[in-house]
């Protein structure tokens, strides 16, 4: 009877070992579906190095997903880590090049996060910056949306564009103008941009771009400390290019105003852009 014992309480204690496991395997996440993103703007329109995110010492960046806008021609862009100046040393390819269409009036669109997926696309190590190669001269335009943060064990955290209620602003401009698209948040309170659809009608001769920004206003819309959240997004000058800035279904912030700033949008030609944004103010 007490081996009998002995051998109960062993393959309870080996139990329990096994559900601790088990446990903490469950208690890992990924950090972009969890932890509240930031953004940086893509902006860049020469062949070169550009760092997108500063290395921080102990914190791995997650990269949760990217919208990128190329206009047609000769030019490519692909992501990379490293350390020093524009990732110098150590440079690390994470991805392959993303290369622009090369047709007349055309611009490509490029949306990394999946439709109905959500999480870390790619994974920069500790210590290492965030990094964009580009070849060409072509203006490429949009954002990332990230984590910078170390890797953790519980859920302390979330993402706050998977967890409020959400609000909607529009989109409506026909002239060459900076406009108010969402009015600023109260002290302590971040925007969370959660979505953008964007149309451009494309009825001018020279195609229509729109850049979205932050600041705060003077006397008129974002006047003062503007602030590029993404580069100038391009249309064609044919047909309407219609597209979602970030997932057709929400995956999270794609980008972060900080606190008491207005979100803006800066176009530049007289034709019709229309759209709406979704968003979070916490």
């Amino acid at each position: 009877m007490k081996r009998i014992a002995a051998i109960l309480s062993l393959l309870a204690v080996l139990g329990g070992a096994q559900y601790a496991h088990a446990q903490a395997v469950a208690n890992q996440f990924d950090m972009c579906t969890q932890f509240p993103k930031q953004s940086a703007a893509i902006n860049i329109s020469t062949a070169t190095d550009t760092q997108l995110v500063a290395s921080q010492a102990n914190n791995n960046i997650f990269l949760c997903g990217f919208f990128l806008n190329q206009v047609n021609g000769s030019g490519s862009l692909k992501f990379e880590y490293g350390t020093g100046t524009n990732c110098a040393t150590g440079k690390t390819a994470l991805t392959g090049a993303i290369f622009a269409s090369t047709v007349a009036s055309k611009v490509t669109n490029t949306n990394n996060t999946p439709n109905l997926a959500a999480g870390t696309q790619l994974v920069v190590p500790a210590g290492n910056a965030l990094c964009a190669l580009s070849t060409g001269t072509i203006q490429q335009s949009g954002y990332i949306s990230y984590v910078q943060a170390p890797q953790v064990q519980a859920a302390s955290y979330f993402d706050p564009c998977n967890q409020y209620q959400k609000s909607s602003a529009l989109i409506n401009f026909s002239s060459a103008t900076t406009s108010e698209i969402i009015a600023p948040s109260a002290a302590g309170q971040q925007t969370y941009i959660c979505n953008i659809f964007l149309e451009d009608a494309g009825r001018a001769t020279t195609a229509n771009t729109t850049t979205f920004e932050y600041g705060t206003k003077a006397s008129t819309a974002c006047d003062t400390g503007a602030t590029a959240l993404t580069g100038p997004y391009t249309g064609t000058v044919t047909n309407g290019d219609a597209s979602f800035i970030g997932p057709a279904e929400s995956s999270g912030t794609d980008l972060v105003v900080p606190a008491q700033k207005e979100f803006c949008a800066v176009t530049s030609q007289s034709t019709t852009v229309t759209g709406w944004v979704t968003y979070v103010q916490r």
